[in-house]
């Protein structure tokens, strides 16, 4: 994400608000008398500095809070709805896995088989063996290498929680300190995401759960994922 960078524009009106100060008195100095002339030079430069002083600062004051509101391109907003997200991040330990994108995790002292969302690597396991194939294979061994048993890990869920096989969906990500808003730290935590840059699967899509649909598709085309 690119930082916004805060408007100026206040910074111009405070010039200009000063420099029109600047002719009224000239002109108001000029018009008054000889002996007050002195006298009104000194009362009005004073009177013109504190306010200018003051519109300077109240101009910084915004503008540091406009900073403060768009650093790293997040509102307050963003940051608590990131925070809420992150706190349903469920933490689980890998038990053993299934295949390149299927695998089984002790969540609370159950034991349940996760299907990632958003990818699909090539048949390993099926009972069908005309499906499996070299590159499941491969897939299934950078997996058990990766996501070795006794690992950490954290499942993010979407709309759709249990597939037609009774498999739980889910997200896999390798830390909960993560922005979820962000696409590097989607590419460097997201399991599916580090499969599809490792070119052993494919983004797919099944509603209703598309959460980083857009993302898993982008780095497909840039990995050019497996067939």
């Amino acid at each position: 994400m690119k930082k916004k960078k805060p408007r100026i524009n206040i910074f111009l009106m405070t010039l200009a608000i000063c420099f029109v100060a600047d002719i009224v008195i000239f002109l108001h100095v000029w018009s008054s008398n000889g002996n007050d002339i002195e006298k009104n030079i000194q009362d009005n430069v004073v009177a013109v500095s504190i306010k200018a002083e003051t519109v300077c600062v109240d101009a910084e004051n915004v503008i540091d809070d406009e900073t403060d509101t768009l650093e790293c391109g997040k509102s307050d907003h963003d940051e608590s709805e990131q925070a809420d997200c992150q706190e349903d991040f469920e933490e689980c330990e890998v038990v053993r896995v299934v295949d390149g994108d299927t695998v089984v995790v002790d969540l609370d002292g159950e034991r349940i088989k996760i299907r990632m969302i958003g990818i699909n690597t090539p048949e390993s396991v099926s009972p069908d063996e005309s499906r499996n194939c070299e590159e499941g294979e491969a897939a299934s061994d950078f997996t058990s290498e990766y996501l070795m048993s006794g690992r950490t890990v954290y499942l993010e869920f979407d709309e759709e929680i249990t597939d037609i096989y009774g498999r739980t969906l889910a997200y896999i990500w390798l830390s909960d300190d993560v922005d979820i808003g962000s696409f590097e730290d989607f590419c460097e935590y997201n399991y599916g995401a580090v499969l599809m840059m490792n070119t052993y699967c494919e983004a797919a899509y099944y509603a209703p759960n598309g959460k980083y649909r857009e993302w898993y598709e982008l780095l497909e085309e840039e990995y050019q994922s497996c067939e």
